[in-house]
């Protein structure tokens, strides 16, 4: 990871490039099992994809830093958004999905209603046009032994290449929390 010369609306940038080792990338996480998902669970990521061949982009609730196995995450690949919750290995993909732009700024949000509903979101940058929103309601890991991390990873299939170019990664738990 390094930085970048910010902009006016994308101060602080940095960026993740892959070298040319086939199946390399980043992985930037909040552990690995940190979260029981319960609900009340929100995430949001302001990202540019600069190159969309060759690329594989994850955020959100991710246990591993390759192969999913509990998750709720948006999976960017070749350019292409999808919503995705894993459960033990049983994966549901939402029903449609959106084609990014190698130019654009997006806004991704996630929001984990309630253990049988989640909302995947993706905004313009600076948010004021919903270009996608679709929901999942199966496979949502919310069970002991299902835990998640929070985070992002990103593999190439062997080229070097700007993967992911990060503005913005925030992480919200709305709800009581006894402690």
């Amino acid at each position: 990871m390094s930085t970048i010369a910010g902009t006016t609306n994308q101060p602080g940038q940095i960026y993740m490039r892959s070298n040319t080792t086939g199946g390399g990338g980043y992985y930037m996480s909040i552990s690995t099992n940190s979260f029981v998902l319960s609900g009340g669970e929100k995430t949001h990521l302001i990202f540019r994809m600069p190159t969309l061949i060759n690329s594989t982009f994850r955020f959100g609730f991710i246990d591993s830093t390759i192969v999913v196995t509990d998750g709720v995450y948006f999976d960017f690949s070749e350019g292409n958004c999808t919503g995705r919750t894993e459960n033990n290995n049983a994966m549901s993909i939402t029903s449609t999905d959106y084609a990014l732009n190698t130019t654009a700024w997006y806004n991704a949000y996630i929001t984990i209603i309630n253990t049988s509903y989640v909302s995947f979101e993706l905004y313009d940058s600076p948010q004021t046009t919903l270009l996608w929103n679709d929901t999942l309601t199966t496979n949502i890991p919310s069970t002991t032994g299902r835990e998640t991390g929070h985070g992002l990873h990103t593999l190439n299939s062997g080229v070097s290449q700007y993967i992911v170019y990060l503005d913005f990664i925030e992480l919200e738990i709305d709800r009581t929390l006894s402690r």
